[in-house]
């Protein structure tokens, strides 16, 4: 395994005050958990939108965990620890309000592709800090942006560096089994009906989300030590994770899906896209982008307004952090027009992976 010792290096020369830490993956790490898009992910759902159970988790703790198991298969693999981290802490800060369904609806509204993936490496690019970017590594970028899969196979590039294909199978790994926890909690799941093979793989991997993690992480390891190549693709422990993913999105993900979500999330892209007032002030933003910066609750009040029979303007938005970033953005003279959250933006560098 090739492992990542050396960077690329940032687009910008560092000339924004900061202190560097020693390593340019570290330095990115705190880079991204000092982001204004990190903070939004405390309020973003992950499987339930702003539950009113507070033990249920949210894009911010899942992140969270990703890193921590990333970090445990790099250390365990000889692999750049600090790229892992930074990579699974920042994979998710482009997702939408209400997770994938979020997604989904953005690409119907919109009538365009959309990837919350490349939505992070863009508000990477030239969101964060008033549209001058967090200026990451370009390894950093691309471990973010190869992260997604969905309900895919989990097909890697062998030629990749081995910490981007740990931060994919580490993100794989930690929402899998803490949404089966999440899933019980909210009513999405009821084990005593689940199907005997799901229930079965549940209990080969561990009594609790903790062992479940760490049987599979290691077999991982093990797999990956044999083929000289982050791998996770056979055996046993595979067999299981593979029979537990599938039944999650086959029969629960869609079940903690609902119209509510898609409906808040239609109302507040029809505001950015057709609303007189907003469109004066922020002009040739394409709408897609501020719907993305957007929490769960913030999404929600469009339908409490709606039902109120309440206009929606920015007198009684104005406090959805949203406004701040763009404010922010506008001060700093970006221009709206030229903002394509389609494209990862990843051309300053030399990527060896295509």
């Amino acid at each position: 395994m090739q492992s990542c010792t050396s960077t690329v290096g940032r687009r910008y020369q560092r000339n924004d005050g900061d202190l560097p830490f020693p390593d340019p993956f570290l330095d990115d790490h705190f880079r991204i958990i000092g982001a204004k898009s990190r903070r939004r992910q405390a309020k973003k759902a992950q499987v339930s939108s702003s539950p009113l159970i507070p033990h249920v988790r949210t894009r911010l703790t899942h992140t969270d965990g990703t890193a921590g198991v990333a970090v445990y298969i790099a250390k365990n693999l000889e692999a750049n620890v600090y790229l892992c981290l930074a990579g699974g802490t920042g994979h998710d800060i482009g997702h939408t309000p209400h997770g994938h369904r979020g997604e989904e609806k953005l690409v119907e509204l919109s009538g365009k592709p959309f990837r919350h993936n490349v939505n992070s490496v863009f508000i990477a690019q030239h969101i964060e800090r008033g549209g001058r970017g967090l200026n990451l590594n370009f390894e950093t970028l691309e471990a973010m942006l190869y992260h997604s899969r969905g309900s895919g196979e989990l097909v890697v590039s062998a030629e990749r560096y081995p910490g981007y294909t740990i931060v994919m199978y580490s993100d794989k790994m930690d929402y899998t089994f803490s949404d089966i926890n999440d899933a019980i909690r909210t009513g999405y799941l009821d084990l005593a009906t689940a199907p005997s093979e799901f229930k079965e793989a549940l209990d080969f991997l561990g009594e609790s989300q903790r062992e479940r993690t760490l049987t599979t992480a290691n077999a991982l390891i093990e797999e990956s030590k044999r083929k000289d190549r982050v791998i996770f693709s056979e055996g046993e422990v595979f067999e299981a994770f593979d029979i537990i993913r599938k039944h999650m999105y086959k029969q629960v993900y869609p079940k903690a899906a609902n119209r509510v979500q898609s409906l808040s999330v239609e109302i507040m892209y029809g505001f950015f896209a057709q609303d007189p007032e907003f469109l004066g002030e922020y002009q040739g933003l394409n709408p897609v982008i501020p719907v993305t910066l957007l929490t769960d609750e913030e999404a929600n009040h469009a339908v409490n307004l709606r039902l109120r029979s309440e206009t929606l303007s920015i007198r009684n938005m104005g406090h959805f952090g949203v406004f701040e970033v763009l404010n922010s953005m506008r001060a700093n003279n970006i221009d709206f027009s030229k903002l394509d959250y389609t494209k990862p933006d990843l051309e300053w560098g030399t990527s060896r992976y295509t």
